[in-house]
C-alpha cells in the first residue's frame, strides 16, 4: 500500500485522538466522510493502524511515581529475563512498558508506583533475578 499525504494527516489526526469523528477528519483534508472512511478501512485492512487506545492519567489511579529502569545482562537471554521480571508482582507497581535496546543497557522499563516503599520493593525483586547485573533508575517528573 502506497501511503500520501493525506493518509499521514489522518493517521496523525487518529493518533492524537482515537474518536475524532470522520466528518472532522474530512473538513481537514478535504474530502468527503465516505472517502476518508475508506481510506481509514484500507489503513486498518493493512495493519497500518491495528487499533484504537484510550488515553489514561495514571495519576488520577495514585500513581504518581514514574521511573525508567536500565538493566544491564549477563549471558542470561531477553526471553527468559522477561519471563522473571513478568512474575514479579509487587503492590503498588504497574509495569507500563519494557524495551530491549542497543548499547550499555539490555532491557529498558517504565514502571509507575504509588509508593515509594512499592518502588523499592520492586528494585529489591529485581536484584534478586540472576542474570541481572546492574541496574539504573532514572525518575521521571514530566511527560
Amino acid at each position: 500500500m502506497e501511503i500520501d499525504n493525506i493518509d499521514l494527516k489522518i493517521i496523525g489526526m487518529l493518533k492524537n485522538n482515537g474518536r475524532v469523528s470522520h466528518e472532522a477528519i474530512a473538513k481537514i483534508v478535504k474530502l468527503s466522510r465516505p472517502a476518508v472512511r475508506n481510506r481509514i478501512l484500507t489503513l486498518e485492512e493493512n495493519g497500518i493502524i491495528s487499533g484504537y487506545t484510550a488515553n489514561i492519567d495514571y495519576c488520577k489511579l495514585g500513581y504518581h511515581i514514574q521511573v525508567l529502569i536500565y538493566l544491564k545482562l549477563s549471558d542470561t537471554t531477553y526471553n527468559d529475563t522477561m519471563k522473571k521480571l513478568d512474575a514479579i508482582c509487587v503492590d503498588d507497581i504497574f509495569k507500563f512498558s519494557h524495551y530491549r535496546v542497543s548499547g550499555e543497557w539490555c532491557i529498558l522499563l517504565k514502571i509507575l508506583s504509588k509508593s515509594q516503599d512499592g518502588l523499592t520493593q520492586y528494585l529489591d525483586c529485581l536484584q534478586e533475578i540472576d542474570g541481572i547485573i546492574a541496574t539504573n533508575t532514572v525518575f521521571l517528573f514530566n511527560s
